[in-house]
């Protein structure tokens, strides 16, 4: 099959992945193409978790004529028992000729598993089409996998000079209704949970609510990092809709206050702290295991700094206000990084709202 021809069948497959955007979790999003004769004759994605995979609805559709086609699909066809058959068994016995893949599949225990059983059976095996773009698509479920952690997105709305707020404290709002309105429709729509620290909630009582944008079933987990359980019971968090997790520290002794919050429906997690601060990749492997699969990281400046200083963060959205405040409200204020070896934002995209310029983009610690 011509070059041409394998990127062409591949990028059908990534855009049908992508009809499941948001869905599939803590699945990968996955499309997947039958092809005879160079030309697609069947297609299939992956929906929603529990759902038939990609190839098997790709084979499925076609019936008889999958034999003798070639199966391209942007992920290694899984080879073992979950939700579903595994997707080599099917492979198998449809009597396709070739499958060609993008990437393997990242769990260790699977990675190339697969594609090696695939060969035993005389099924000539392509792999590495279009892998980068494959990679990206999944990232939230490549990190997922490879480390038992959530992807974390931090969302940082400053003044021109870096600053979160004024000198007196105020933070509300730096930006204008346009970006907020992208804020709630695009970003924490997108998101399991949102992440802010104590300070927080107490300075501005959010309902880290989606309050804009499309309808969405439920709202995202609110995780607030409050050592010493200062939290208010009256709290715009314990009343908004969507589930409540407080982190406190495992030294913290007022169990008659984690005792009224439990009450109101709030899980604690107490973890070891250090000065009130948390190992930052210990508590997202709690939240993981919580089936938190992407975070977002909203603030203040202490929370953000010690996701940049952990390198714990993969991705920001950095909205840039139309003004100067001066003050301690910082953005970054950690340890900091060398000049010859600062933290980057790469792949970047910008967007112009009113009064703010958006930039967003991977973090690169390297």
């Amino acid at each position: 099959m011509p070059e041409s021809l394998d990127l062409k069948f591949m990028s059908e497959c990534l855009n049908l992945a992508r009809k499941a955007e948001g869905k599939t979790l803590p699945n990968p999003m996955v499309g997947s193409v039958l092809v005879k004769n160079n030309k697609i004759i069947s297609r299939g994605y992956h929906k929603k978790s529990g759902s038939p995979h990609a190839e098997a609805e790709a084979i499925n559709n076609a019936g008889r004529n999958a034999k003798g086609a070639i199966l391209y699909v942007n992920l290694e066809p899984c080879s073992s028992y979950g939700k579903t058959p595994p997707c080599v068994d099917a492979i198998i016995r449809s009597g396709i000729k070739k499958v060609v893949v993008a990437v393997k599949d990242p769990n260790p225990k699977h990675n190339g598993r697969g594609l090696k059983i695939l060969s035993r059976h005389g099924i000539e095996v392509k792999c590495g089409v279009m892998k980068e773009q494959a990679c990206e698509l999944n990232k939230v479920f490549l990190k997922n996998v490879t480390e038992k952690m959530p992807y974390v997105t931090l969302k940082v709305a400053c003044s021109l000079d870096g600053r979160l707020a004024d000198f007196g404290g105020e933070s509300k709002w730096i930006t204008d209704h346009d970006a907020r309105m992208f804020s709630h429709s695009r970003i924490r729509s997108n998101t399991d949970a949102i992440l802010v620290g104590i300070n927080t909630v107490l300075k501005d009582d959010p309902l880290l609510s989606v309050r804009y944008g499309r309808l969405k079933t439920s709202n995202p987990i609110k995780v607030v990092l409050d050592s010493s359980l200062k939290v208010s019971l009256n709290s715009g968090i314990l009343k908004g809709p969507g589930r409540t997790i407080i982190v406190s520290s495992e030294k913290c002794s007022n169990r008659a206050k984690a005792k009224t919050l439990a009450n109101k429906g709030v899980k604690i997690i107490a973890l070891p702290s250090k000065s009130g601060f948390f190992n930052i990749k210990d508590l997202l492997k709690i939240l993981y295991s919580q089936g938190i699969y992407r975070l977002l990281v909203e603030g203040g400046g202490s929370v953000i700094s010690s996701f940049i200083d952990a390198k714990a963060a993969d991705y920001i959205y950095i909205f840039t206000a139309n003004m100067i405040l001066g003050g301690d409200y910082l953005v970054y204020n950690g340890r900091g990084f060398r000049l010859s070896k600062p933290v980057k934002v790469i792949n970047r995209e910008v967007k112009i709202f009113k009064n703010s310029v958006l930039i967003s983009g991977d973090l690169s610690y390297v």
